[in-house]
């Protein structure tokens, strides 16, 4: 397993949306707080349905935004610190795929079995109607 390379093992998953997919090797709140429009997306890369998620909502977001915005940030919930889990507000990492709508580098919107349920084509729209003001 020491050739794993997290990035490749996505590559499949994201592919709609694949050219708006970035990986966040060291997720920080500085990274995150950048983010002018985007979802940071933590994935377990051992965990099926956190696979599952991800590919589900790379295609819901290719069907919904159709202006291309939205950029996808991928981070390990093994690479998450806990001051940024704490600045998302997110207690705890269920290995399910949780998901952040970020818009001018704050959380607008949250999604996980431990986070909250949302909507994700709701929420998406809601972003892009943030990101543009």
């Amino acid at each position: 397993m020491d050739d794993f390379d997290p990035v490749e093992s996505i590559r499949p998953l994201v592919e709609p949306v694949a050219d708006r997919v970035h990986f966040l090797h060291k997720p920080t709140i500085d990274a995150v707080s950048s983010i002018r429009c985007g979802v940071v997306f933590v994935v377990a890369f051992w965990s099926g349905p956190a696979r599952s998620a991800l590919a589900t909502f790379c295609k819901e977001l290719h069907r919904v935004d159709v202006s291309l915005a939205v950029h996808v940030y991928v981070a390990d919930t093994d690479a998450i610190p806990d001051d940024l889990a704490n600045w998302l507000r997110l207690d705890a990492i269920s290995g399910m795929g949780e998901i952040f709508w970020i818009c001018h580098g704050n959380p607008i919107a949250r999604h996980g079995r431990l986070a909250g349920v949302c909507d994700h084509a709701d929420a998406t729209r809601q972003l892009l109607l943030e990101c543009s003001t």
